[in-house]
C-alpha cells in the first residue's frame, strides 16, 4: 500500500502521531551525500528519521519507497518501518522510524550473509510483470535516473539498462579509441558474462551506511 503524502513535516507529524504531538528539537544524521537527513525529536518522547531534497527531486523518495517495500515483502530481512512522505514548501520528504546504530552482535555478519541470501533467493515474480530481469519501474543510481526496462536475458538487460547509460553519459570524456574498445566489449559482452538461471532481488546500493 502506497504511504499516505502530506503537504507539511507538521501536518505528517500530526497525521502519524496525533495533532498534539509537534517537534521540539531536530538534529544532523551522517551518513548519505545525496539527501538530507536528520533525527526529529517529538513532543511524545518518540523520534523519527526523515530524509529531504528538493521538491523536484521527490522521486527519490517515491522510488525509496518502492524498493524498501520490495524487500520488506520477501520477509527476509529488516526494514525500518515507513510512515509517510510528502512536501513542506520547496522540499519534499520522506519519514521513517529512528533506528540508533548499536555494536553488533557476535555472529552478526554471519546473520546478515544468510539474510541477504534469502532476500535473493525471494520470488521475484512481483517485481517484474511477467518475469525477467529488470524492475516493475525506473529508479535512481545516486542522483541519477536508472532505467529497469524489463528483459527476459540479464546479460541484455545489464549491458542495455546499466552499461550502456552509463556509457553514454561519459562518452565526452573518451577518445575514439577508447571508445571504440568500449563499443567492442559492449557488442561481445556475451562472451565475457554467463547468463544467471533465475533473477535475483538486489538492493543496488549495500554499502556500510545502508545497513546496521
Amino acid at each position: 500500500m502506497e504511504l499516505r503524502s502530506y503537504d507539511s513535516v507538521k501536518a505528517a507529524i500530526c497525521g502519524c502521531f496525533g495533532s498534539k504531538v509537534h517537534i521540539e528539537g531536530r538534529s544532523h544524521v551522517g551518513g548519505g551525500d545525496i539527501n538530507n537527513a536528520s533525527c526529529l525529536n517529538l513532543g511524545n518522547g518518540e523520534r523519527v528519521f526523515i530524509k529531504s531534497n528538493s521538491v523536484a527531486n521527490r522521486g527519490f523518495f517515491d522510488a525509496e519507497e518502492e524498493g524498501l517495500n520490495a524487500i520488506a515483502s520477501t520477509g527476509a530481512i529488516g526494514i525500518p518501518k515507513l510512515l509517510c512522505k510528502g512536501t513542506d514548501g520547496d522540499i519534499a520528504f520522506l519519514m521513517m522510524e529512528m533506528i540508533d546504530r548499536a555494536n553488533p552482535v557476535k555472529d552478526y555478519w554471519e546473520i546478515f550473509g544468510r539474510e541477504l541470501a534469502m532476500m535473493h533467493l525471494a520470488d521475484t515474480d512481483a517485481f517484474v510483470p511477467g518475469g525477467g530481469f529488470g524492475f516493475k519501474s525506473d529508479n535512481y543510481i545516486g542522483a541519477t535516473k536508472q532505467i529497469n526496462k524489463q528483459n527476459k536475458s540479464w546479460i541484455a538487460f545489464f549491458r542495455e539498462s546499466r552499461l550502456e547509460p552509463q556509457v553514454k553519459m561519459a562518452e565526452r570524456y573518451f577518445d575514439s579509441g577508447f571508445l571504440k574498445a568500449v563499443i567492442k566489449l559492449l557488442d561481445g559482452i556475451g562472451k565475457v558474462l554467463i547468463e544467471p538461471e533465475r533473477p535475483s532481488l538486489l538492493h543496488g546500493d549495500l554499502w556500510s551506511g545502508n545497513c546496521m
